[in-house]
């Protein structure tokens, strides 16, 4: 509130403004966090205690946000036209450090797109940073060398949710309900559950998508938690590597859809059944 940028102030007064009126259906948000902000206000946590502070922001921060909105606006839609966890600042980001490594992007990503999904407010969201420009910090594709556009773990993760997502179908979380949430960091102590998921269903198929945000692997069978039996398909998405910032593209390993399932630490799986 005390700061000299016009732009932050002209913000803070559309935010103190806002109030509902018969005129309009429909509020417009941006989700943008700032990592560097962030690791500064949490006292400079090391970089293995920082996917814990951005996956606090990505859940509880992103259900602040939004609950916040929605009790403000009864009654109204939210439309989240742009968002990102990795910030959408071009100035501030481009051409420094990677804060946010592509599989932690990842991770960030499935946990932002559950948390928007579980807020019924919300009926639009369009994820901003879809890039292929070679040379942006926000790529989110690699060219192979036939010139063949890749997608890297986060576009993956898109991929799947807007393939779920969809169809007209249903949206139902779930969580493991013997989950402890990991401890909050930062000035608002934002944590978040290690296991989520959610599940869609439609008349074309039925989709679950599970994230283990957690260091430890678990185990899932299908067959014994699911009407449905055996799926048609399981992908696998592991993506725990946060030591290195390089760009390439996403490696998904197709399981054996007939058994129970290992889900490695930091990694995200998509299981689908096709409806008959």
């Amino acid at each position: 509130p005390t700061g000299a940028s016009k732009f932050q102030q002209r913000l803070l007064d559309w935010d103190k403004a806002l109030a509902p009126e018969d005129w309009f259906q429909a509020v417009t948000v941006h989700l943008y966090p700032d990592p560097a902000a962030m690791i500064s206000q949490a006292g400079n946590p090391g970089t293995d205690k920082q996917f814990q502070l951005f996956m606090g922001r990505a859940d509880a921060g992103v259900d602040r946000a939004l609950t916040d909105l929605a009790a403000r606006l009864p009654g109204k839609e939210i439309w989240i036209t742009e968002w990102s966890p990795t910030g959408g600042n071009f100035n501030d980001t481009f051409g420094q450090p990677d804060l946010i490594p592509p599989p932690m992007d990842a991770q960030l990503v499935a946990r932002e797109t559950l948390a928007i999904l579980r807020n019924p407010a919300v009926t639009r969201s369009l994820f901003f940073t879809l890039n292929a420009d070679s040379n942006s910090v926000f790529r989110m594709y690699v060219a192979d060398s036939n010139g063949n556009f890749l997608p890297m773990p986060a576009a993956v993760v898109l991929q799947w949710f807007d393939e779920a997502a969809n169809h007209g179908g249903t949206f139902q979380r779930l969580i493991d309900p013997d989950g402890l949430p990991v401890a909050g960091l930062g000035e608002f102590s934002e944590s978040y559950l290690p296991i989520e998921g959610g599940l869609f269903q439609s008349a074309a198929e039925t989709t679950l998508i599970l994230q283990n945000a957690s260091a430890e692997p678990r185990w899932y069978d299908p067959a014994g938690q699911n009407q449905k039996g055996h799926p048609s398909s399981v992908e696998l998405l592991e993506a725990g590597d946060f030591t290195g910032t390089a760009r390439t593209a996403a490696l998904v390993r197709s399981l054996d859809p007939g058994g129970p399932i290992l889900i490695p630490p930091f990694s995200i799986v998509r299981l689908t059944w096709t409806n008959a």
